[in-house]
């Protein structure tokens, strides 16, 4: 079998201690930035929609759809790394904009809703009602 120089590991460079300082050349930061909005973008581009419909079919509330549609993906973006390629990326993208919907449910459901009065306050309190007749 052939080995190749790919497949041969160099070892680490050494610097010699002539005292002459040496510039390495790091990866350019603003192009790895562009090439993963370029990814993010081409993720939402082709998710959004079906996630967007799905969630409005799911809650019947438009606006309440687009927030969570946003909060998926901006989750998604954050646990890209948590990813595991056992299953499809579509489950796990769904499955992620179903927890925030539950979320988003459970968090409504449980803010104190205001007490529907009818008339005067008088009127909905039978204790002044019954004090005034004393």
């Amino acid at each position: 079998m052939r080995t190749r120089k790919s497949d041969v590991q160099s070892p680490p460079p050494t610097l010699p201690s002539n005292g002459i300082r040496y510039r390495f050349k790091e990866p350019d930061m603003r192009k790895q930035r562009k090439l993963l909005n370029l990814r993010i973008s081409g993720l939402v581009e082709t998710y959004s929609g079906r996630v967007f419909s799905w969630i409005v079919r799911q809650c019947g509330d438009r606006e309440l759809a687009e927030e969570i549609t946003q909060q998926t993906f901006v989750s998604v973006v954050s646990k890209v790394d948590q990813y595991k390629e056992q299953g499809k990326f579509e489950s796990w993208l769904f499955r992620i904009a179903m927890n925030a919907l539950r979320d988003e449910m459970r968090r409504r459901g449980r803010q104190a809703r205001p007490m529907a009065t009818t008339g005067t306050e008088d009127e909905a309190d039978p204790w002044s009602v019954a004090q005034d007749q004393i």
